[in-house]
């Protein structure tokens, strides 16, 4: 194919290929084939994909004097417009549908009326065999080609129409000579394009590529799509590295799906040194035809979220980029310090966060006027600046206006930042440039606009596919139509199974399913995609010297098998491919590492009153690392705030509702007495003040009516609970919520019980611990009580004698019980005395006595070990332990274990 274009193009021929890629390889390799026979200078070549061409001849009228007679034409619309204008066809052809997503309907619309033009579908003739959906498209096409004729407009759908009509007409000049390359097949609409040129004299001839003579087809099965990924990467290098200036393609029916897997691999492969810190950005040996969302380039990501916060309020997550991004004035200066920022907003626990409350925490300033950690007075002046822009805006102006309004607020934000660029980040922010130019188009068809619908407007376009622009690399990854008429030294055909090649069916569902069958539009029908693919696996295999197709066997589940279009392929296995063995840098690293194990299992020793209360010796029976880590180092987790409230906020509600409730009961006498609509009422009051204490009330979205909602939740609950107190013998509330502060084996531990009662008849106490969670046997027994809260206050405590009864009040709807030890039966509702229980057992005669002195031992030793800084990695149940746990990153335990955890499965039998 090369040769015969290549003359083609020395006498004077324009060369038309099915797709840019294909264009720019043309092009590259006439300019290689001027240098290697000596040319200085060459004329560039007259090489273009179709949609180009159109473009350009439609162009053309404007230069041609033949034009002067016939007026002006009708303008072009850019795919924007007329996305724009399907919108507002649809939106007055449904007014009546408020549910209607009109964005949506106006794609599908914009893909049935290309296929429509392009094949030549007689779609008002089959009208009646229409469904709904049919039917209201056949409306929307009508409104549309009226308001096109009405104000002197043709789409992209009809102008290759036009331009066969202007061919055919003599206003506009043909060429001599065209030929047609890549192409799989041509659309009725396009075979009317070269029918005009022909008519006028032009020699229109389609090139077929030329095949490769001794060309060898293999394929593999490999165990995965990963494995599968790994192995194209490896062959491909190998290729590489025996020829530097070979043509290598990997064609992957599915990339949108694989593709960041496939860079991923590619990268590792190909450039490890990349992963290094502080790696400069290089030119890469392979390049990927399909691009991301423009949207989805962080430098546009910041844009766009300083954008939306012009509407006064943006999410949680966009504030969280904003302050983290480098893209905004003195990003990288006060990077530190927004970080802190971005801590304090996950605190509060707002979904939403408005201008006005970033700007005060930004500004924010102590007693002394000094900035508070968190505050970031850089971005005080920027969100300054920012106000004073928005607040200038009118609330209503044209696409261009709004252009001209975004512009500026982004400079008042010194966007794209303080530092330079890189390759990707530039051509981005220039693509955002062309973006804006876009939205300033539709000016033609939406004169005016609010903030809202400018904003929406350009989010639709950047989610348009950017693809940077490269240099030509020796590696191309593609998908089946950017091959088209590529051909290669090496070839890899990647994911060819028999469930994606080929690949489904996907008509357009305003398209009658018939009318699609019969026209053969494309993804119209199974038969349709099954000769596609059929025409296009034969010309991929023949498409280069050395084509090896391979699928994977295994998904999840479920077992794949090769597509048949590449069952009579010959078999081949991983030996005979020639695949390169290296490491990654991971891998060699890793290996290289002189690994020096040092013990260092003890922090400094605890000097001050422990931090964290009796949760301090829980972690540390759990594991003394997370003990440490957490209440010495200050190491936990950044929150993110949830809808509505959380466990740990319900829980809280829960004891601050029981605590004003019995703060007005105080006796079981009183329980019993009061009637059942005054108890309600008194629920009712103490939920409510419990509900109007809650630190963070006005932290979530929507905050009244889940609060609401939680007070419904927990009268109801506590009514429940109540039923089960009635049942206890009589007593008397004596403490709530109580604080002290206990001295345990010289270590300072501040304690809170959530209530003490007293018996009326014996005097005997009983300690209980509210839990909102499900009941389970307290872990108190064993060589070390797990939940050490109430053992400290039982044994340390000067109540002059040990409590009777140590119990967890289970709150739980469903399950409401009390679950502990007592020291004789019939203290609490199904709490039997310690010496009947299996538990007790263990601890013989004096069963109660020799828990408590078990207590005290294992206490006093728990105390000692947190006092002399001990922090091993020793998760007392392991995995168990650690399931929850948020300090994994920092413990690095897997890495430890390394897959072996038999170190630990001692601690857990013990």
């Amino acid at each position: 194919m090369e040769q015969e274009l290549t003359d083609a193009l020395e006498q004077g021929a324009t060369i038309i290929t099915a797709n840019r890629r294909l264009a720019r390889q043309l092009v590259t390799r006439y300019a290689a084939l001027q240098q290697s026979s000596g040319a200085m200078v060459w004329e560039t070549p007259d090489i273009l994909p179709w949609s180009a061409w159109i473009a350009r001849s439609w162009a053309s009228w404007f230069d041609n004097a033949k034009g002067s007679d016939a007026g002006s034409p009708p303008a072009l619309l850019s795919p924007e417009q007329e996305q724009a204008l399907w919108e507002a066809v649809i939106r007055d052809c449904e007014r009546d549908n408020a549910l209607f997503d009109a964005h949506a309907a106006a794609s599908l619309a914009h893909d049935a009326w290309s296929l429509w033009r392009a094949w030549r579908i007689p779609l008002e003739r089959n009208q009646n065999t229409c469904r709904p959906d049919g039917q209201a498209f056949i409306k929307w096409a009508a409104a549309f080609k009226s308001r096109c004729q009405a104000e002197h407009l043709v789409d992209n759908g009809r102008v290759a129409d036009v331009v066969a009509e202007w061919l055919s007409a003599g206003r506009l000049t043909a060429p001599s000579r065209l030929r047609l390359a890549g192409f799989d097949e041509l659309t009725p609409q396009q075979n009317a394009v070269l029918d005009a040129l022909r008519e006028r004299g032009c020699d229109v001839v389609m090139v077929a590529p030329s095949i490769p003579e001794r060309g060898r087809a293999r394929r593999i099965g490999v165990c995965d799509a990963e494995q599968e990924i790994q192995l194209a990467a490896r062959w491909a290098r190998a290729r590489l590295e025996q020829s530097p200036n070979a043509r290598i393609g990997i064609v992957v029916p599915d990339l949108g799906a694989l593709r960041d897997r496939i860079s991923s691999v590619l990268e590792d492969i190909f450039h490890p040194d990349a992963i290094a810190p502080g790696a400069a950005r290089k030119t890469y040996a392979y390049n990927i035809s399909l691009g991301l969302p423009l949207e989805g380039y962080p430098v546009v990501h910041t844009a766009l979220s300083v954008l939306d916060l012009s509407k006064h309020s943006i999410s949680f997550a966009q504030a969280g980029d904003l302050l983290r991004s480098p893209f905004l004035k003195s990003g990288e200066t006060e990077c530190s310090r927004r970080a802190l920022l971005d801590v304090k907003l996950r605190e509060m626990g707002a979904l939403d966060v408005n201008r006005h409350k970033l700007a005060w925490f930004a500004g924010t300033r102590n007693n002394q006027g000094t900035p508070l950690p968190y505050a970031c007075p850089l971005l005080a002046e920027t969100l300054a600046a920012f106000d004073r822009t928005v607040k200038a805006f009118p609330s209503r102006q044209s696409p261009t206006g709004w252009v001209q309004s975004f512009t500026e607020l982004l400079q008042a934000c010194g966007w794209p930042g303080e530092r330079t660029l890189n390759r990707d980040e530039f051509q981005a922010v220039e693509a955002w440039g062309r973006a804006l130019q876009s939205v300033a188009g539709l000016e033609r068809i939406v004169p005016k606009m609010d903030l809202a619908e400018a904003l929406a407007y350009l989010r639709q376009i950047v989610k348009g596919v950017f693809q940077p622009e490269s240099v030509d690399v020796p590696v191309q990854v593609m998908g089946t139509l950017e091959a088209s008429g590529a051909t290669f030294d090496h070839l890899w055909l990647l994911g060819l199974h028999d469930e994606a090649w080929p690949a489904a069916a996907r008509p357009n569902p305003l398209l009658p399913i018939g009318v699609q069958r019969t026209h053969h539009v494309p993804h119209g029908c199974a038969e349709r995609e099954l000769e596609y693919a059929r025409n296009v696996t034969r010309r991929l295999l023949k498409s280069a010297s050395e084509i090896v197709a391979s699928y994977p066997q295994r998904e999840g589940d479920r077992d794949l098998h090769p597509s048949p279009l590449i069952a009579k392929v010959e078999e081949a296995q991983r030996e005979q491919l020639c695949v390169y063995t290296g490491e990654t840098w991971q891998t060699l690293i890793y290996q290289s590492a002189a690994i020096e194990l040092l013990s260092d299992d003890c922090g400094p020793p605890l000097q001050a009153q422990a931090p964290g209360g009796v949760r301090l010796l829980e972690d540390q029976v759990a594991c003394p690392f997370r003990a440490f880590a957490i209440h010495r180092l200050g190491a936990r987790l950044i929150g993110e705030p949830g809808l509505g409230l959380d466990s740990m906020a319900r829980g809280s509600l829960v004891h601050a509702a029981m605590e004003k409730l019995w703060s007005g009961l105080q006796t079981h006498e009183r329980l019993r007495a009061t009637e059942e609509n005054a108890l309600r009422d008194m629920v009712r009051r103490a939920v409510n003040a419990a509900i109007n204490d809650l630190p963070q009330r006005c932290g979530a979205r929507h905050a009244d009516r889940f609060f609401a909602i939680e007070q419904g939740r927990l009268e109801m609950l506590l009514m429940g609970w109540l039923e089960l107190e009635k049942k206890r013998a009589p007593f008397k509330v004596v403490a709530r919520e109580e604080v002290k502060t206990l001295s345990i084996g010289g270590l300072s531990l501040q304690v809170r019980i959530d209530r003490i009662d007293e018996l009326v008849d014996s005097g005997l106490r009983i300690v209980i611990d509210y839990k909102t969670s499900k009941p389970e046997t307290p872990a108190w027994f064993g060589d070390c009580p797990e939940q050490p809260q109430l053992p400290c206050y039982s044994v340390y405590d000067d109540m002059g004698n040990k409590p009777a009864a140590v119990l967890l009040a289970h709150v739980r709807q469903g399950a409401m019980q009390y679950k502990g030890i007592a020291m004789q039966d019939a203290l609490a509702p199904g709490v039997k005395a310690l010496e009947n229980t299996r538990e007790g057992q263990a601890y013989g005669d004096g069963a109660w006595d020799a828990l408590f002195i078990s207590w005290e031992r294992s206490l006093e030793a728990l105390a000692e070990a947190v006092s002399a800084g001990r922090a091993a990695i020793a998760p007392r149940r392991y995995p168990q332990t650690c399931e929850y746990c948020e300090l994994p990153t920092l413990c690095r335990i897997n890495e430890i274990l390394a897959g072996s955890p038999e170190s630990f499965a001692e601690d857990e039998d013990s």
